[in-house]
Order: C-alpha cells, then sequence, then structure tokens
C-alpha cells in the first residue's frame, strides 16, 4: 500500500478504496481492496493487532464472521463464495478489457471468423462449430435461481417508498373516519353504533307528554318519576249510603282517622322496634365439630385455630387442650370485633332448647355424624334443612381430594397447608368471612 494506491506484481496500481466482489454477511456491503489486503497480510497476527493496523492506515475491518470464508478461499480450499458472486455486465467487461484488467482467451476459430465468413459454403457448413467455441469461453454469471434468490440484492431504495405511501394511506383513513363521524354527530347518530342516540329517542323525537304517555300509558294518573314528595294526591272514596247519598258522618269520621295518622310520631315505633331487635350479649353461639380423630380439625385444635388462626394438629394440642367435663371448650372471638364474643366448641349434640345456638357445622365427610341431629330429612340422609339452617364447613389439607359427596352438600371447603402456617390467616380469615355472611342474612336475637 502506497498513499492513495495498491500495487501488485507488474506495477500494477489500483485505488486502495476500490470496492471488491466479497460483501460482508451483515450489512451486505462490499469491502474494500486495502481490507482484504490486510486481512491477507496480518492473517496470523491477533485481531487486536490487525485492528491496530487497519486503524493506523485508515483502512476497514473485516468482520469476524467473515474471516474463516475468506481465508479458506484464498487459500484454495473452497472454489467460490456465496458473497463473492461477480456483479458484472457487459459494459463493466469491456471496461476492464480496455484497461488490460480482463484478458478473455479467444479460441482460435474465432480469431479466423472472416476467413470462415468469406468462404460462403465453409461458413454454413461451420457456423454450429463457431458458436459452441463461443459459447466455451463464455462465463454463465447469472440464472433463472440467482435472480430470483436476490444473495446480493436489497431494497433500500424502495422502502422509503413503500413508508411514504403507507403513511398517506392510513392518513387518508383518519380523515375519512373523522368526515363520517362528524356528518353522523351532526344527524344525531351515534358514528359508532350507526344508531340513533338515546337523548334524541327520548327527548328530541318525542316530546314530554307524549313521552309520558308511552311509558305510563293514556291515564293521567299524576305519578312524579323522580319520586319526589309536594305530588297531587287523590282524594280517598267518599263513603255513602245505600241509597247513594253521602253519609256526612262516615265522611268525618274517615277523615279524623286519617288526620290521627299522619299525625302520630314514628319516633315511639322505632323505639319499640329497637327494643324488640336489640340481641341478647348473654347467649353464646354454638360451633359443632366432628366427634373422633378422622378430621384435621377438631375438639382439641379447633379453639386455638378459631380464635387466633394458628392450626396445629390436635395430637399436638390434646396435651395441653382444656376441655370441659363435657368434652366442650370456648374461646372468645376478636378478630373483626370491637368487644369480644365468647363461643362454645362442642362435638356432642347440645339440649334441643339450645340447637338455634347452633351456628356452623364442621363436617368429617360422613353422614352418620349428624344422626343425633334434630333437622328434618337427617334421618333419610336429606341435609338440606340442616345445612340452610347453619353454616357448614369442611377443612382439608390443600393437596387432599375433596370426596364427592362432600362437594354435593351445601358446605364451604376450606384448604389448610400441611407445611406453611403463614398461609394459616387466610384460611381462619375464609372462615370467618363466609360465616358473618350466612348469618347476616338471619335474623338472630343474640351477638355473634
Amino acid at each position: 500500500i502506497k498513499d492513495d494506491k495498491v500495487v501488485f506484481a507488474g506495477n500494477r496500481k489500483f485505488d486502495r478504496k476500490t470496492a471488491t466482489a466479497y460483501r460482508g454477511r451483515k450489512g451486505r456491503k462490499k469491502y474494500d481492496l486495502d481490507t482484504i489486503l490486510l486481512l491477507l497480510q496480518n492473517k496470523h497476527e491477533k485481531v487486536a493487532k490487525q485492528l491496530n493496523v487497519a486503524r493506523t492506515l485508515g483502512a476497514g475491518f473485516v468482520s469476524q464472521v467473515d474471516v474463516p470464508d475468506l481465508l479458506a478461499y484464498f487459500d484454495g480450499e473452497v472454489d467460490e463464495l456465496e458473497s463473492a458472486l461477480p456483479d458484472l455486465d457487459s459494459v463493466s467487461i469491456q471496461k476492464l478489457a480496455a484497461e488490460n484488467l480482463v484478458e478473455p482467451a479467444v479460441p482460435d476459430i474465432v480469431k479466423h471468423s472472416d476467413d470462415l465468413l468469406a468462404n460462403g459454403d465453409e461458413a454454413g457448413d461451420k457456423a454450429g462449430a463457431l458458436l459452441d467455441s463461443i459459447r466455451s469461453v463464455e462465463r454463465h454469471l447469472q440464472n433463472h435461481k440467482s435472480v430470483l434468490m436476490c444473495p446480493v440484492q436489497t431494497f433500500e431504495d424502495l422502502t422509503p417508498l413503500a413508508s411514504a405511501e403507507l403513511t398517506k394511506y392510513i392518513k387518508m383513513k383518519d380523515e375519512e373516519r373523522k368526515e363520517t363521524a362528524a356528518v353522523a354527530t351532526k344527524q344525531g347518530v351515534n358514528p359508532r353504533t350507526g344508531l340513533a342516540s338515546t337523548s334524541d329517542v327520548r327527548y328530541k323525537q318525542f316530546d314530554k307528554d307524549q313521552f309520558n304517555i308511552n311509558r305510563y300509558g293514556e291515564a293521567s294518573i299524576g305519578i312524579d318519576e323522580y319520586g319526589r314528595h309536594g305530588g297531587r294526591e287523590e282524594a280517598p272514596p267518599s263513603p255513602t249510603t245505600a241509597g247513594g247519598a253521602i253519609d256526612e258522618r262516615s265522611a268525618s269520621a274517615v277523615d279524623r282517622k286519617r288526620d290521627r295518622q299522619r299525625k302520630r310520631p314514628l319516633a315511639d315505633s322505632s323505639k319499640v322496634d329497637a327494643k324488640k331487635s336489640k340481641p341478647m350479649k348473654n347467649v353464646r353461639p354454638i360451633i359443632m365439630v366432628p366427634p373422633g380423630m378422622s378430621s384435621i380439625i377438631n375438639k382439641y385444635n379447633a379453639r386455638r385455630f378459631l380464635g387466633s388462626g394458628k392450626f396445629s394438629t390436635w395430637e399436638e394440642e390434646k396435651p395441653r387442650a382444656k376441655l370441659a367435663s363435657d368434652g366442650s371448650s370456648g374461646f372468645a372471638r376478636t378478630f373483626m370485633k370491637k368487644h369480644p364474643v365468647q363461643y362454645k366448641i362442642t362435638e356432642k349434640p347440645v339440649a334441643k332448647q339450645d340447637w338455634y345456638r347452633v351456628v356452623a357445622v364442621i363436617v368429617m365427610g360422613k353422614k352418620w355424624q349428624f344422626k343425633d341431629f334434630p333437622y328434618n330429612g337427617v334421618k333419610d340422609g336429606n341435609l338440606v334443612d340442616l345445612f340452610s339452617a347453619t353454616c357448614g364447613f369442611y377443612f382439608h389439607y390443600s393437596n387432599d381430594p375433596i370426596p364427592k359427596e362432600v362437594e354435593q352438600w351445601n358446605v364451604k371447603p376450606i384448604a389448610i397447608d400441611k407445611n406453611n402456617r403463614h398461609k394459616d390467616i387466610a384460611a381462619f380469615r375464609e372462615f370467618w368471612a363466609k360465616l358473618d355472611g350466612f348469618l347476616g342474612k338471619k335474623n338472630l336475637d343474640f351477638v355473634y
């Protein structure tokens, strides 16, 4: 490399920035002559040194993706490169031939073609041989497959044109949409649905009288559609005698009675209702738990879980469980309550007069658990009345399936994680949320 030229053997010089036929895989840009030359001269050096040399001489740098293919081509390991397909037309070939850069081999039969044409008979006989000789020195540059594949062509010139046309089309559609919406708005039509708006149908198409007739009928009944006071009241029918004459004494009695009803204070009746509906605080709600040890919640661990939301197996709680002589226990509910509410837990059926206090039943999945419950249909296996009067729950471990029989009952299944105790509070909240929602629909005379 000398100055801006590359000098080859025979003192042939070329511009160092002459584009070669070798294209990079990224960007498909042709490499310059000095870039290829520096690669061949420093192919045994490290990449860092090759880069420094290229920067020093102001040359480009061959991408590492293309280096193996180029070196294999120049070392003779491959005959051609896909990225180095020639792109020469007839004008380029003539130009290179004029500069003595291309010296096509011309067969002897072509050199003496003038002599052959001079003799007409011989030219006709040897025309085929002449064409075959010409075709033998031709180099097939492109075929239909290479043209269709376009290995070295890009669409950089067409992309801006296509983008401009697309932008123009979108803008045109937006303008058409705005014009349609404007016309529809003027006509009182919803541009999205194509129908008349509600306000137009109600108040513009009909006047108020026609609207009232369509809504309430032909009769003028004086209804205030907004529910305001002060509307016209129809006078009650006047009592008449059997002969059709008006009984003045009866009419006055009716008027006096109506006046008394209007003047009666409402505070007295509200106080009476409040006294009747005031819940009793000395009644403890009862939660029934399954008997035996087959349920994960029973009389041993129900008190701790329902009271504080901390689950322990009944085997762990049995040694420290504090039970009454009848096997029952109690706890004070403070969750979602301003004042503690006392609850009772038992597995044995309560007295007949106390069944109204049973608010929840924790089931174990077997019908024999309810054999002594005083509800209709229980003895026949019908649990509809039972779970209509009480709120049913079924506790199970999260990795255990729910029995099919339990799925048919009106009970709330609640899963408890067997290992992760931080998830107990979610089951605890789920229990009380369900129970409060269930009891809130009932008219109970005690605090729960």
